[in-house]
């Protein structure tokens, strides 16, 4: 049977940039592969070039965009699906 499990990571404004994103990223997809995982997704607003040049650069690959189903700042943005076949 197959199950669905979330994970979400925020890094705090006065500690972007120093790789905790990366790090964090990087132990989630050696434990999915560890858990015999098959695919992770990645949802992410589309304003964030950091999380997406993240999940690029460790092997996500773009496969859909969802138009203006998040919410923030007083408007809706659009949310950018990613996927790693593990």
């Amino acid at each position: 049977m197959a199950a669905n499990y979330r994970a979400s990571f925020y890094v705090a404004e006065g500690f972007q940039g120093r790789g905790i994103g990366r790090r964090l990223m990087t132990r989630l997809i050696q434990t999915a592969r560890e858990l015999d995982f098959h695919v992770l997704l990645a949802l992410i607003v589309s304003e964030s070039a950091a999380s997406q040049h993240v999940c690029q650069s460790l092997g996500f690959e773009l496969c859909g965009t969802m138009r203006e189903v998040g919410f923030k700042f007083d408007r809706p943005l659009d949310v950018l699906i990613m996927q790693q076949i593990l």
